[in-house]
C-alpha cells in the first residue's frame, strides 16, 4: 500500500473518531492543535491544558463548613495543579496508582474559610455530576520530551477538564 493511500485511510479514521466523539454526550469540544498549544502555557513539555484544568477546578469546587460555602482560593488550586503535575516516582505501576488516587479521590489543601484554616479537598474529576465536567479531544497533539527536542505527535488525545486522559493513536 503506498505512503499517500495510508496517510488518507488515517486521516479518515481520525475524522470518523472525532466526530463521533463530538456527537457523544456530553459532547467532546474540538480543540485546534493552536488553541491546546496556548491552553498548555506555549510548553509543548506540558501535556495538562492550564487554562481549562484551573477554570473546571475553581468551577466544580467549593469550600463547605458549617452550612456556608466559597470558592477555593487562587494559590489552593494552584497548589492542587502542581500536586497533578509534580514529578512521579520511578515505575510505571506506582506512577499509575498515584495519578488514579489524585484523579478518583483528589487532593487536600489548607484554606481558612470563616476564620479556621483547615483541609478541604479539591476535586480534578466531578464523578457524580459528569456534566459540570469539561471534554475536549485535540488531534496531532505535539508532546516534546523534556529535555530534549524530540516530539511524539499522537493521533488524537482526549482531556477531561484539560487532564489528558486517553491517547489514540
Amino acid at each position: 500500500m503506498s505512503s499517500a493511500v495510508q496517510d488518507n485511510e488515517k486521516h479518515l479514521s481520525q475524522l470518523a473518531a472525532m466526530h463521533l466523539l463530538q456527537k457523544m454526550q456530553p459532547a467532546w469540544q474540538l480543540l485546534t492543535r493552536e488553541d491546546a498549544y496556548r491552553e498548555r502555557g506555549g510548553r509543548r513539555t506540558n501535556v495538562f491544558l492550564d487554562g481549562i484544568l484551573k477554570e473546571s477546578l475553581a468551577r466544580i469546587n467549593r469550600v463547605e463548613l458549617r452550612g456556608r460555602n466559597a470558592p477555593f482560593t487562587e494559590n489552593g488550586l494552584a497548589e492542587a495543579m502542581e500536586r497533578l503535575k509534580r514529578p512521579r516516582p520511578s515505575g510505571v505501576l506506582r506512577v499509575n496508582e498515584e495519578i488514579t488516587d489524585l484523579l478518583l479521590l483528589g487532593t487536600a489543601v489548607e484554606q481558612t474559610f470563616d476564620g479556621s484554616t483547615r483541609a478541604f479537598q479539591v476535586r480534578f474529576i466531578d464523578w457524580v455530576n459528569v456534566e459540570r465536567n469539561e471534554f475536549h479531544i485535540c488531534a496531532e497533539f505535539d508532546v516534546e520530551r523534556e529535555h530534549s527536542t524530540d516530539t511524539r505527535r499522537p493521533d488524537i488525545v482526549l482531556f477531561v477538564n484539560g487532564i489528558p486522559f486517553v491517547v489514540i493513536e
